[in-house]
């Protein structure tokens, strides 16, 4: 029963995403030189994927991000997901390899981190791959860092 209660939780959180396209971000080298408040004050959609919002829930392709700046200088797999999905469920007793299942088939892909180097910046986002956003991949947040001194 608990496993179903799960199963029906983890749908509706995916489903909480809606579709939206990135607003305007910075695209030309020279913008990256500026401060970080100048950025957030001519772009405010630094701040709707900032990563301080824990839970962003927008369905925006990745694409769109690559669109803009090209492919990223690096890209990590995030393998936390493996435990998260799969052992709480395959220590469920006998319905736990079917709810392993359900589970990937929900979240089917590991999250990555695209990691762009911008000018004074290295900007880090969250790429999720779920149901909820019909497994297109998406951005879910994002972390700009300043690499450099102003």
């Amino acid at each position: 029963m608990s496993q179903k209660i799960l199963i029906v939780i983890f749908v509706f959180l995916s489903g909480c995403a809606t579709n939206r396209n990135l607003g305007p971000i910075p695209t030309d080298p020279a913008e990256f030189k500026l401060p970080i408040a100048s950025l957030k004050s001519s772009y405010p959609e630094l701040e709707t994927y900032n990563r301080d919002n824990v839970f962003v829930g927008y369905c925006t392709p990745v694409n769109q991000l690559k669109k803009a700046w090209g492919e990223p200088n690096e890209i990590q797999t995030v393998w936390l997901q493996v435990p998260i999905v799969a052992v709480p469920f395959a220590f469920a007793g006998t319905g736990g390899v079917i709810a392993v299942g359900i589970g990937y088939s929900m979240y089917p892909a590991q999250p990555k981190h695209y990691i762009w180097r911008k000018g004074d910046y290295e900007i880090d986002a969250y790429i999720s791959t779920e149901i909820g956003c019909g497994y297109e991949p998406r951005l879910w947040n994002w972390q700009w860092k300043q690499v450099t001194n102003p």
